[in-house]
């Protein structure tokens, strides 16, 4: 039977995005596991624009994000010194082409899809560095794996790996031993376990691979059978093509994968074994950890509530909460869902969020 965890909501009127981050100084850079509940104070943003694919740098003090006002221009605020540290022109592709700012593990890249290439920009000069076409690559999904190159999954099943000194695109490995086929639509690396989440067709679940494509544990696609202990996670959905969304706990302890209105959670012990908890029915695609593994949120980009209706999942003791921070129908859907990696702040849609511990 599940329990509820508290989310408690104060709303604040800014008068821009420039005060935000440097408000509410938080005594605690976490959510602390002893808690029952999770404390945050919402800013509604009066901006005019809407913010789109925000990504937090790994030192918590820079946000990239994408806007409406412009869909081929990336902006990077700088949180010390309240300000937009600089505006990027991306491409001079079609409106709403590119997508998905992400930072480099070491902060001194982004990586940006849009209109079948790959750019990727060096922070410091604050300019396009490398574009790489992809047209025959079908990408459905990419990670960073380390601070020079990206693994690219295809739809088609897939992986590639781009280093971004060479510019090379190379093969890294095929995802199934059958004939691939159409359907693969997202995959998630994690730097701590060195290990991909990822879908197995044959099997219809989430296996972990290595860098080479090697399957974890006693795994292995020729011999596998039904009944014995094996490394694996079960689909919240009937087939490959119906995952939307895996998402590893930073810490490499869990894994939450969202597919046909549905989300479950897999607990990846020490030995290697799996367990699958079958956590909500609900159609959120979008999915956030807290860098402390407890507390993972979820949410629908699409839809009359679109993102601003939260779904809070408390791993350690099984309580889920919803929570509205707008009133239906106000926010407009966006892909805008993020928490910093020091633990202090979410960014959903165009609304900042303090996180406390209560």
């Amino acid at each position: 039977m599940f329990h509820y965890a508290t989310l408690t909501i104060h709303r604040v009127r800014l008068l821009g995005l420039l005060l935000l981050l440097c408000l509410f100084p938080l005594t605690s850079a976490h959510t602390q596991s002893t808690s029952d509940q999770l404390v945050i104070e919402w800013e509604n943003l009066d901006v005019d624009v809407k913010t789109i694919f925000a990504s937090w740098s790994p030192d918590s003090q820079f946000l990239v994000y994408q806007s409406d006002r412009n869909m081929n221009e990336l902006s990077i605020y700088d949180a010390n010194n309240r300000t937009v540290a600089a505006r990027i022109t991306v491409s001079q592709a079609p409106y709403r082409s590119i997508l998905r700012p992400t930072w480099s593990p070491d902060g001194e890249h982004i990586a940006v899809w849009g209109s079948n290439a790959l750019y990727i920009i060096e922070v410091d000069i604050r300019q396009v560095v490398l574009d790489v076409s992809l047209d025959e690559l079908n990408v459905s999904d990419f990670t960073w794996v380390d601070e020079q190159s990206l693994s690219i999954l295809s739809s088609k099943g897939y992986v590639y790996t781009l280093n971004i000194v060479t510019g090379e695109v190379t093969q890294s490995f095929v995802l199934d031993s059958t004939t691939p086929g159409y359907g693969y639509s997202a995959f998630d690396w994690n730097p701590q376990v060195q290990l991909f989440a990822i879908p197995i067709r044959i099997t219809q679940s989430i296996g972990f691979r290595n860098l080479e494509g090697s399957l974890l544990g006693n795994y292995a696609l020729g011999d596998w059978v039904p009944d014995e202990q094996k490394t694996l996670c079960d689909y919240p959905s009937e087939t490959v093509g119906d995952i939307t969304g895996i998402k590893w706990s930073v810490d490499g302890s869990k894994v939450a994968i969202t597919g046909q209105g549905a989300l479950n959670v897999c607990n990846l012990r020490s030995d290697y074994s799996a367990q699958t908890t079958k956590v909500s029915v609900h159609n959120n695609r979008l999915m956030i950890w807290s860098p402390d593994g407890r507390w993972l949120l979820t949410a629908n980009p699409f839809g009359e509530s679109a993102i601003c209706q939260i779904f809070v999942y408390d791993s350690e003791k099984n309580y889920q909460h919803v929570q509205t921070i707008e009133e239906p129908g106000v926010c407009t859907g966006n892909e805008t869902f993020t928490w910093s990696p020091d633990g202090k702040y979410l960014f959903v849609g165009n609304t900042i969020g303090h996180v406390k511990s209560g």
